[in-house]
């Protein structure tokens, strides 16, 4: 049966059959007794391809059915063979009028009437379906071009919004749409659908120029994917021919997500770097060098006042890091910041960031005079109470400017020197520069110049101070302690030299040569037969920090074939606070290998009972400032005194006392049951000739005998 169809409309019966038969083999046949009943089959959805169609009929003529069917777009295009006995000439006129595309009269004529029916299917079926075919596969070619281009290519329609009319296969898969998907959203929606709100208006208002001026119009704006990821799409329009008044672009697009996110972030890093040049990224106040510069620039535009720079810094900031965390220290110093801000009004000074917990300030001495006492207790309060539960104590270094054109670096130093003399100062904590700081600074230097060659020339020794049981008097222990004896200078104290190497880091390389000596007097007295006993060493906190204190200290105790018992390890009550968990956590490696832990100079700082009760601890060394006290009528001393003893005990804790130089003193400290003692009562430091003759006299105790 062939695709094609015919359809034959006649009120007779006899004609209807005659023209079936005459067409059968060739088309499919549907037949109609009136225009009324064609028109509804046709309405139905019937596809045909053309129609033989008689004028005189009842119900509805041809003339009646052919106006309905042309002037319908669904079946204007179908070919219409009118067919008559007896036409009047201005009823066949009428037909043509209509968009009858043929006559034929009645009696059918079969050649002539097939002839006609064939070429008009030839000529307006067959034809226009290869011309529809071939523009079809034109058509795909073209798209398929199209949508390998890369980005998408769209039409659009602009009216009060911007209509899409045409898009390739680029555009919905840049959206993140399918086909039919952004076929379905409404035209008039496509702007609002596919643009963020915020670049609607600036791109419309982009577009309407390249109306006016039939110019190119070249946009970047952030368009909204099918599931809500924005994407930066660039965008090249030009306008095309206006139909119907309504003018139409052809626009290509470019997504330039990554593009954008590179030129964003190259903003970014130049704002940064632009920030950096003058800002404290942390605090956002004046960095050092933007300091200096503003600085100079106030002190030369104000040349009559009388300025002074200060330098502040925050006590054991490091141990705000590690109890808490670097977030909640870095919350300190944006505090400290915020409170600077606020007592040092621009008007009257500047204020920065040097580095660290360390701020500077510059400002009137006379404002200094009135307000310092007041801003330093302001900063430790407002940063305990606002951020942290945690004592906070600020210490200030100042200079009074003489010389407005010095380097303001150079001040900032001097206010530096002032700072470090009270650094550790519990109760001063203000200090103003003055030259002998300088001098100072100068001695200091020296020591470091001369450290090379005093170790290398053994200028450095040993001496080792007795430590005494309290009940038996016996020596049970001694504790090593390094003097420096320079061929120029002659004896130079510890307290000078000792400071300044924990300072500049020399203090481990002094520190080894204190253990070696250690170990070789043990040594030399196994070898001699001489009874020994443990010997403390000083830990300087700077050994935790180079991670590898046990494995030295090991390989020490090996060289000498010296055992764990006999060397106790003596670490400072300020190194714990400095850096708490690194430190408890080397010192708890060093208790499983077998070490004694000493706490030094318990009560010389900051002490608390939360540090002890965490601090991996054997033995607690009560400082001599406790001893001191004992001297003193009140009772008070006395009774904390014997509280920290009398703790100890209960938490499974021995006790040295340091310092001890009466024989009060003495008995006191015996009476509150505290287990050893050291100090000039019973002996000065001795050389190690010295201390095996002392031994021999005071250490008939049982060997060995644990502190």
């Amino acid at each position: 049966m062939s695709e094609l169809s015919i359809m034959i409309v006649e009120d007779e019966k006899i004609n209807r059959t005659i023209l079936s038969k005459m067409f059968e083999d060739t088309y499919r046949i549907y037949e109609a007794e009136n225009g009324k009943v064609a028109l509804e089959m046709l309405e139905c959805g019937m596809k045909v391809d053309l129609i033989l169609l008689d004028l005189l009929m009842p119900v509805m003529d041809g003339i009646e059915f052919l106006a309905l069917i042309k002037a319908d777009e669904r079946f204007s295009k179908i070919p219409v063979v009118m067919n008559t006995q007896n036409a009047a000439a201005e009823m066949e006129a009428r037909a043509f009028e209509l968009g009858a595309d043929d006559f034929v009269t009645k009696p059918y004529d079969r050649n002539i009437i097939t002839r006609r029916v064939d070429n008009l299917i030839r000529k307006y079926v067959l034809e226009h379906r290869q011309m529809e075919a071939r523009l079809k596969n034109a058509s795909e070619e073209f798209n398929n071009l199209v949508d390998t281009i890369p980005g998408g290519i769209g039409i659009f329609e602009i009216g009060e919004t911007i209509a899409c009319v045409y898009f390739n296969d680029g555009l919905h898969q840049m959206f993140g749409y399918s086909r039919e998907a952004l076929k379905a959203i409404p035209r008039e929606e496509t702007l609002t659908t596919t643009i963020v709100k915020e670049d609607q208006k600036p791109l419309m208002e982009k577009v309407r120029n390249a109306m006016e001026t039939g110019e190119k119009m070249r946009a970047t704006v952030r368009a909204k994917k099918a599931n809500g990821a924005l994407i930066w799409v660039a965008i090249t329009a030009q306008k095309l021919a206006v139909e119907a008044e309504v003018p139409r672009f052809q626009a290509i697009f470019l997504e330039v997500t990554e593009e954008k996110k590179i030129e964003e972030e190259m903003k970014k890093t130049l704002s940064e770097l632009q920030y950096r040049m003058k800002w404290d990224v942390l605090t956002g106040i004046y960095n050092r060098q933007a300091f200096y510069d503003a600085t100079a620039k106030l002190l030369a535009e104000n040349p009559e006042t009388k300025y002074v720079i200060a330098v502040w810094n925050i006590d054991h900031f490091k141990v705000v890091n590690e109890l808490f965390g670097n977030a909640v220290g870095d919350q300190v110093l944006r505090r400290m910041a915020e409170i600077l801000k606020e007592n040092i009004p621009d008007y009257i000074g500047i204020y920065g960031r040097l580095e660290a917990d360390r701020f500077t300030t510059c400002a009137p001495k006379s404002y200094y005079e009135e307000t310092k006492g007041q801003m330093r207790e302001y900063i430790a309060k407002g940063i305990q109470g606002n951020v942290v539960n945690y004592p906070v104590y600020v210490h200030i270094g100042l200079y009074d400017v003489e010389d407005i054109t010095e380097p303001v670096g150079t001040m900032c130093d001097r206010a530096k020197l002032a700072l470090q003399t009270i650094k550790t100062n519990a109760v001063d904590r203000f200090c103003y520069y003055t030259p002998d700081m300088s001098d100072q600074l100068y001695r200091e230097q020296a020591l470091v110049n001369d450290f090379d060659t005093a170790l290398k020339e053994r200028q450095f020794y040993i001496r080792l101070q007795p430590i005494i049981d309290t009940q038996s008097g016996f020596v049970v222990a001694a504790e090593a302690l390094v003097r420096w004896n320079h061929p120029e200078k002659g004896f130079i104290s510890p307290g000078e030299f000792i400071p300044t190497f924990e300072r500049n880091g020399y203090i481990t390389e002094m520190d080894y040569f204190v253990w070696e000596e250690v170990c070789r007097f043990l040594c030399e007295n196994e070898e001699k037969g001489i009874t020994n006993v443990p010997v403390s060493i000083n830990i300087s906190r700077k050994h935790f920090l180079k991670g590898n204190l046990k494995e030295k200290l090991l390989s020490l105790l090996e060289k000498y074939n010296i055992s764990k018992e006999m060397i106790k390890l003596e670490v400072t009550e300020s190194a714990y606070m400095e850096h708490p968990k690194q430190i408890h956590s080397v010192i708890g490696e060093l208790q499983e290998e077998g070490f004694v832990i000493m706490m030094d100079d318990f009560g010389s700082g900051y002490s608390s009972l939360n540090m002890l009760k965490d601090a991996p601890v054997d033995i607690l060394k009560i400082d001599m400032v406790f001893i001191e006290g004992l001297k003193d009528d009140s009772t008070r001393g006395r009774d904390i005194l014997h509280c920290v003893i009398d703790m100890t005990k209960r938490i499974h804790m021995r006790t040295v006392a340091e310092g001890v130089e009466t024989r009060e003193q003495y008995q006191l400290l015996k009476c509150m049951g505290c287990d050893t003692i050291q100090g000039f009562y019973f002996s000065k430091p001795l050389s190690p000739d010295e201390f095996r003759i002392y031994l021999k006299s005071h250490g008939d105790g049982p060997s060995g005998s644990k502190t």
